[in-house]
């Protein structure tokens, strides 16, 4: 993980030693760059004369931390002997993944009033990405019932690797005109992170759709009923 240091292990097979044994570390890079580790080019790693069958000898190797949301990295390391005599080497390279450990803060509006009949937008936004993003990050919009009320296409927000710090993204909702005397109507919609590691939270915003009256007036009728001499209106 960025921020630490992990170990590369030497592990003695088989065979019984009588004297010291050297072995030289290299790095090559691959997607990881020198910036994100420290770099070895041939660093001599002794097997001491001590050392014991399935014994291992290890050497750190230190990862640079930094604030940007990027893909893990990998880089290789290679040993070598400069005497074949003293040591067969089994496998003589290993893979290294440093795993990204960064994220993005989003967050959501967390009320929005719409009018019946009317479109009205949520917003939502990359509040904090300090180091920066090296690849897109994306969160998906979720809602609880209500659906047949209003209508919200593209749940889906992506905010690219060329965003920074407060830039936002909007989606559209359409509150849908009916016929109906109610009262205000209210749905929560959810922001939820495609990947925990990039953005570690959920998010969540409040949705009012206030009833416009339209249509929806009452009209008392009046009839007259008449029983005998007696007439009353109804």
């Amino acid at each position: 993980t960025e921020g630490t240091s992990g170990e590369i292990c030497i592990v003695l097979e088989n065979g019984e030693l009588e004297r010291d044994v050297v072995v030289t570390l290299t790095t090559t890079e691959v997607t990881a760059g020198a910036d994100d580790f420290s770099p070895l080019s041939n660093e001599v790693l002794t097997i001491p004369s001590t050392t014991t069958v399935s014994t291992a000898v290890c050497l750190n190797i230190t990862v640079t931390s930094d604030m940007i949301v990027e893909n893990n990295e990998t880089f290789m390391i290679s040993v070598e002997t400069s005497n074949p005599n003293d040591v067969i080497l089994g496998s003589t390279t290993a893979t290294v993944t440093i795993v990204d450990d960064d994220s993005a803060t989003v967050s959501i509006q967390e009320t929005v009033s719409i009018m019946e009949g009317t479109t009205g937008q949520i917003c939502i936004v990359l509040e904090d990405v300090a180091g920066g993003l090296e690849r897109a990050v994306s969160v998906t919009l979720t809602f609880t019932e209500g659906a047949g009320d209003f209508e919200l296409a593209d749940i889906v927000v992506i905010f690219p690797s060329t965003a920074v710090t407060n830039d936002m993204i909007c989606r559209n909702i359409i509150a849908v005109d009916d016929i109906i005397l109610e009262g205000d109507e209210v749905f929560t919609i959810t922001v939820v992170p495609s990947n925990l590691n990039d953005v570690p939270g959920i998010s969540m915003a409040t949705v009012i759709i206030q009833d416009n009256g339209n249509g929806k007036s009452f009209q008392l009728v009046s009839r007259l009923f008449c029983a005998e001499v007696q007439c009353n209106y109804l």
